[in-house]
C-alpha cells in the first residue's frame, strides 16, 4: 500500500526527468508493490503523468488509451510529448481519419516539429494519400534542405510511385549530403536502369558494391544486374577480385564456379576447384563437380576415379554414381551392371534410377522388381509408376 501514498512525490520527481524515463522508473517501482489505485492529486502535472501512466500500463483498448491520453493533455496541455504520443496511439489503433485530423491540427500549430511531420506523412502513406505526403515533405525540405531523414522518406515515396525522374532529382541531392552512402548509391543504380541508362547504372552499382566493401545483397543484386546486360567481363573482374580478397567466402566461390561452369570454360573450373580442395580435400560436393569438369573435358578415367573417390554417405555419392552409370554403359557395359546390381537403393529417387537404369540395360524382369519394391515403401508414386511401366514395356 506503500507505493499508492508515494506515487504522488515519484511523478513530480519523473516528471522533471521526462514521461519516457519517468515511466520506466514508476514501472520498475510499481513492480514490486500493489497495483496503482486512484487517488487525489494537488498537482495538475502528477494529474497529467498519472493518466499518461494509465494510458500505458492499466488501458485495455486503443479507445481507453486514447481518452486517458486527452485527460492527460488537458491537465497539461503544453506537453507536446503528450500530444504526439496521442497521435502514435491513434495511428496504432487504426483510427487513420483521427489521426490526419489530429495531426494536421499539430503541424499547424507546431510547423518544424520533425517527429509530428513523419507521423502525419505515415498516416497520408497507410491513407494512400501519396501525394498528400509528398506536398508536405517537400514543404517541409523547401525550408530544412538539409534534413536527410526527410529526404530519404520523400525519395522513398517517388521509388514507390516509380517517379522515376523525381527519385533521381532526391536521390543526387542525398549524395551531396552523403557521397559515401552505398545505399543511395544502389538505389540510384535502379533508377538509372529503370530509365534504361545503362552505363550509368553500372557505375551506380559498381560504386554501390565498392563502397559497401562488397556486401552480399549489394554485391549480388550488382551482378544480376551485369549478367541482364551481359557484361560478363566486368562480373568475371568483380568476382575473382573479390574472391580473392577473401577465398573462404563460400557464397563467391559458388558463383565463381557456377559462372564458369555455366559458360563450359572447363579450364578455369578445374584451377578453381583443385585449389579449394587443395585446402579442403573433403569436400564432396566440389569432388563431384572436379570430377564433372573432367568427364566433360574428355578425361573420364579420371573422373571415374574421382566419382569414386566421394564418401558413401554422402548426396553427392549418389549423384557421382549415376555419372559412373552413364559413363560404364558407354565403355564397359558389364561393368555398368554390377554397378547397378550392387546398388542398394535407401531412398525414393535411389528407387527410381535403378528401376530406369536397369530398364536401359534390358534387365527388366529386375527393374520390375526394383519398382515394385519401390512402391510398396513410396505407394502410388508417379516417377516408381513410369519405372515399373518402362519395364513392362
Amino acid at each position: 500500500m506503500l507505493f499508492i501514498y508515494i506515487l504522488p512525490f515519484l511523478l513530480r520527481i519523473s516528471l522533471k526527468i521526462g514521461y519516457g524515463l519517468g515511466l520506466t522508473i514508476v514501472l520498475l517501482l510499481g513492480s514490486f508493490v500493489y497495483p496503482v489505485k486512484a487517488f487525489e492529486f494537488s498537482d495538475k502535472l502528477s494529474k497529467s503523468y498519472y493518466y499518461f501512466l494509465l494510458a500505458n500500463i492499466s488501458a485495455k483498448t486503443p479507445d481507453e488509451a486514447i481518452e486517458l491520453l486527452k485527460k492527460a493533455i488537458k491537465a497539461n496541455p503544453k506537453s507536446l510529448y503528450l500530444k504526439r504520443h496521442l497521435l502514435l496511439v491513434y495511428i496504432q489503433a487504426g483510427k487513420l481519419d483521427e489521426a490526419e485530423n489530429y495531426g494536421g491540427e499539430l503541424l499547424r500549430k507546431y510547423p518544424q516539429d520533425r517527429e509530428i511531420l513523419f507521423l502525419l506523412s505515415k498516416v497520408y502513406l497507410l491513407k494512400e494519400s501519396n501525394y498528400k505526403a509528398i506536398s508536405l515533405l517537400e514543404n517541409y525540405l523547401d525550408k530544412n534542405p538539409k534534413d536527410e531523414e526527410a529526404l530519404s522518406l520523400l525519395t522513398s515515396i517517388y521509388l514507390q510511385k516509380k517517379e522515376w525522374d523525381l527519385a533521381l532529382t532526391s536521390l543526387e541531392k542525398l549524395l551531396k549530403l552523403d557521397p559515401n552512402n552505398h545505399i543511395v548509391w544502389l538505389y540510384k543504380g535502379r533508377v538509372h536502369k529503370e530509365r534504361k541508362e545503362y552505363d550509368l547504372a553500372k557505375s551506380s552499382y559498381i560504386k554501390a558494391v565498392e563502397l559497401s566493401e562488397r556486401a552480399h545483397p549489394v554485391f549480388f543484386e550488382a551482378l544480376r544486374f551485369l549478367e541482364e546486360i551481359r557484361d560478363y567481363q566486368t562480373i568475371e573482374s568483380l568476382v575473382i577480385s573479390s574472391f580473392n580478397k577473401n577465398p573462404e567466402d563460400q557464397a563467391l566461390f559458388r558463383y565463381l564456379l557456377g559462372y564458369y561452369l555455366e559458360r563450359k570454360e572447363w579450364e578455369k573450373s578445374e584451377e578453381l576447384l583443385k585449389k579449394r580442395l587443395t585446402q579442403n580435400r573433403l569436400q564432396p560436393e566440389f569432388l563431384f563437380y572436379l570430377a564433372l569438369v573432367l568427364e566433360y573435358k574428355g578425361n573420364e578415367e579420371e573422373a571415374l576415379k574421382l566419382y569414386e573417390s566421394i564418401p558413401q554417405d554422402t548426396v553427392w555419392h549418389f549423384e557421382g554414381l549415376k555419372r559412373r552409370f552413364f559413363i560404364n554403359k558407354k565403355k564397359n557395359f558389364e561393368k555398368a551392371v554390377s554397378l547397378i546390381k550392387g546398388f542398394i537403393p535407401k531412398e525414393h529417387e535411389h528407387f527410381v534410377f535403378k528401376a530406369q537404369a536397369l530398364d536401359q540395360l534390358d534387365l527388366c524382369e529386375e527393374g520390375i522388381k526394383v519398382a515394385e519394391e519401390g512402391l510398396k515403401r513410396f505407394p502410388e508414386d508417379e516417377e516408381l509408376l513410369f519405372a515399373l511401366a518402362g519395364n513392362l514395356a
